[in-house]
């Protein structure tokens, strides 16, 4: 469970930058 929550939390981070960076 807490490996996954890890990946998940890692991917949201990253579309989140990713997404960050779009809007600019």
């Amino acid at each position: 469970m807490a490996t996954i929550m890890g990946v998940v939390g890692r991917r949201a981070t990253v579309l989140c930058m990713q997404g960050q960076k779009s809007a600019e």
